[in-house]
């Protein structure tokens, strides 16, 4: 829906639409006989502006800007001002003659001058390394090693120009691959885990946005989704990367957390591929043989595989357990709390985890071990070993991992895979993030739909003693070593690394508090600008992007980059380039902005207006004023967040430091009356004293604004508005649908 313009005639009571035509009309301004507004109805589809006159009910184009919008109007006795493209321009009221107003500020640029800033609050990734001596952490687009608990912090790119995203640390402690968009693009890159030497781009995949690459544990491969739900998987030895999947049904939070697992000789890797009725199934890729084989049907919603490092089972979760629940308000089952955790044996000879035991008494051999039988076992081992580990014939040889040791080959029975699944006793529920170590499967549970619980616990299954263990409560996010020794664990903000076992703490936290970066703002908001347009480019449901010419876009909006001084002028910048794709739930935000200090106020005070000659109704009160609806309904649920009480008469007074809710009781004749040791002044036009009975009041009690209040309890303007309909947008809002401009107030310039 796109706004008109409204007159409202206040003797008569009648409205009038002036503009009544599909394009956004908006921000009018009225001058003598002549309302000037801005409208895209143009051949540009540019907001210019236009003006109206009321006698003659004509209608004309005064500016023919044709790269940018028109925006910020004001008028005064005389003049009127405007803004495009960065550039101010006054109208003469007189003979509507446009032009720019020369402005020349002397300023020491303070805001651009490169600084230091610490970004521990800032942290979006985190990887161990493979002893768990180390974590490298991602924070504002740089990356950082930071020690398990001695040591210095180092800095591994100082680039505030370049973003550096995903990091992970390989297995044999050498590298750290990442993405960076050095190139223009995020592209698959290297550099050494000591920080020392050049980074080394891998991949060239040109446009797209990739997630989180992992590697294999003899760290020759890397595998990685991207946001077109590809998965690709690269060879570091042979430089090659080659396309291996594609999923189906993938958005920015799956593939944030798409997980994949390797096998412990590198041949296999598993993740959840998607289904065309939208389930997921376990997916085996053969790395060896290039080939992909499902192993389960997708009857259940299968997910989150990860391999045993023994080479003996794969576990995964699965949604199957169905106790469904009635709900309270309609006729409807809910099926809450549907997830069990499954073991499946690789091959056929290995026994079920769950398999019936039966303690048997050894029987001691009485016979004495013969002279020489030590050295013909050691013989047997030394053969062994030359040839190639193979403990009989056929077997396959142990493979070198990378990092000296040797992995025994891993192999898969894929025949009837899925009919060797077996339930863990693990009691069903909500499951995330599942490592696996020697005899161990390591999972976060998640409060239970329903539940009051607010935090996940870190547990293991004992496939040994068949039995759940803790290892720490209140755990965000967990991830295992290479060598399956140690755990990074986040809560909230702290990290720590601690390890698999029962009743683990977090008492020795990493130093990430003092993370600190130099940021060049030029730079950083040239990178943000491209981010944000490359996120369009890459995730917008149209790939054509509504027929714009984004390239050319980023070019003509780029250019005003330049004149950038502050955070808000890029945040403004993004949202008019966000705006040309007219769509709606395009956003930006965030940011270095500065704010004054502020504090929660009350609403003013309101009564209940049900109308000429009509009794209050309780059930269906009417208001009588901005927000008198939103204080009823906070007062009935218990006020605010310090609480309060309700006084006789129907008046909420204010708990603790004033956070009391505003309201009174329908029908009850009391004001909402805001209780805070003072009333507020008298609302102006109103009629009727503060006692006087609701019903006598008439219309001019209908609706009003008090003076310096804004309709959202926000910052006041300080002064009276002008009666201006604007029929489908908010105060101020003047953008196309989808263009995230600041509302008014933002940049604390008024409305209108």
């Amino acid at each position: 829906m796109t706004p008109d313009i409204w007159i409202f005639d206040l003797l008569q009571g009648k409205a009038e639409n002036i503009t009544r035509n599909d394009s956004d009309d908006a921000q009018p301004l009225w001058h003598g006989e002549t309302i000037y507004f801005l409208s895209d109805r143009d051949d540009h589809k540019r907001a210019n502006l236009w003006a109206y006159h009321v006698g003659t009910k004509a209608t004309r184009q005064l500016t023919f800007f044709k790269d940018f919008d028109v925006r910020f109007p004001g008028i005064g006795p005389r003049e009127l001002v405007l803004e495009n493209g960065g550039r101010l321009y006054l109208l003469d009221l007189a003979t509507e003659q446009l032009r720019e107003v020369d402005i020349r500020v002397v300023t020491d640029r303070a805001t651009l001058k490169p600084r230091v800033e610490n970004v521990a609050s800032l942290i979006r990734g985190a990887s161990l390394s493979p002893t768990g001596k180390r974590v490298v952490f991602e924070a504002r687009g740089d990356l950082f090693s930071v020690p398990a608990e001695h040591g210095v912090v180092r800095p591994l790119t100082r680039t505030s120009g370049i973003a550096e995203r995903s990091p992970s640390w390989s297995p044999d402690g050498r590298w750290i691959a990442f993405f960076s968009d050095r190139s223009g693009e995020y592209e698959l890159t290297l550099c050494a885990a000591d920080g020392t030497g050049e980074e080394r781009r891998l991949t060239a995949l040109g446009p797209g946005y990739r997630y989180a690459p992992v590697w294999s544990p003899d760290s020759r491969q890397v595998v990685f989704i991207d946001q077109a739900m590809k998965i690709w998987l690269h060879d570091v030895e042979h430089a090659e990367t080659r396309f291996i999947d594609q999923m189906l049904w993938q958005y920015h939070g799956g593939l944030s957390g798409f997980r994949f697992s390797w096998s412990a000789d590198s041949r296999w890797l598993a993740y959840a591929g998607d289904l065309d009725h939208r389930q997921s199934a376990i997916v085996l890729y053969d790395t060896r043989e290039q080939a992909r084989h499902q192993v389960t049907s997708g009857f259940y919603d299968d997910s989150w595989p990860v391999f045993d490092p023994d080479g003996k089972y794969l576990y995964y979760r699965t949604g199957r357990h169905f106790a469904p629940v009635y709900s309270d308000l309609d006729n409807t089952w809910i099926y809450a709390n549907t997830t069990q955790l499954v073991a499946v044996p690789l091959r056929r000879d290995v026994a079920s985890p769950l398999a019936p035991r039966n303690d048997e008494e050894p029987v001691k051999d009485r016979a004495k071990s013969e002279p020489g039988d030590k050295d013909k076992e050691k013989e047997k081992d030394e053969k062994k070993d030359q040839d190639g580990g193979k403990s009989k014939e056929g077997d396959e040889p142990a493979k070198d991992t990378g990092a000296g040791k040797k992995v025994k080959a891993v192999e898969i029975d894929l025949a009837e895979f899925e009919r060797r699944a077996v339930i863990l006793p693990a009691a069903a529920g909500r499951y995330a993030e599942l490592e696996a170590v020697s005899g161990k499967l390591l999972y976060r549970r998640l409060p239970r739909t329903g539940s009051a619980d607010e935090s996940a616990t870190l547990l293991y299954w004992d496939l040994e003693k068949r039995e759940e263990k803790t290892v720490l409560s209140g755990v965000d996010s967990v991830e295992l070593s290479a060598d399956r020794q140690k755990l990074l664990v986040r809560k909230g903000r702290d990290y720590a690394i601690i390890e698999p076992k029962e009743g683990q703490k977090m008492d020795k936290k990493l130093a990430t508090g003092g993370l600190e970066s130099a940021v060049d703002p030029v730079a950083e908001w040239r990178q943000l600008f491209t981010d944000a347009w490359r996120f369009q480019r890459d995730y917008f449901y149209d790939p054509g992007l509504h027929g714009v010419d984004w390239p050319g876009l980023r070019e003509r909006y780029g250019r005003l980059l330049e004149d950038a001084v502050t955070r808000w002028d890029v945040n403004y910048l993004i949202g008019e380039l966000i705006g040309e794709l007219n769509a709606s739930h395009t956003y930006r935000s965030g940011g270095d902005l500065e704010s004054a200090p502020s504090r929660g106020g009350g609403l003013s005070r309101r009564r209940l207006c049900p109308g000429p000659g009509r009794v209050p109704d309780p059930a269906h009160p009417r208001t009588g004023g901005l927000g008198s609806g939103r204080a009823l309904a906070a007062a009935g649920a218990g006020g605010g967040r310090e609480g309060g009480r309700l006084r006789a008469g129907g008046e909420w007074r204010a708990g603790r430091h004033g956070r009391g809710t505003l309201g009174g009781l329908p029908g009850s004749g009391q004001p909402a009356r805001l209780s805070q040791g003072q009333q507020p002044a008298q609302p102006r036009g109103r009629a009727g004293g503060a006692g006087a009975d609701p019903r006598e009041r008439g219309p001019a009690a209908a609706s009003r604004l008090d003076r310096g209040q804004t309709p959202t309890g926000g910052r006041g303007l300080g002064r009276a508005r002008r009666l201006r309909l604007c029929a489908g947008h908010g105060p101020g809002r003047t953008e196309r649908a989808g263009a995230a401009v600041p509302r008014s107030g933002d940049q604390g310039r008024p409305d209108h």
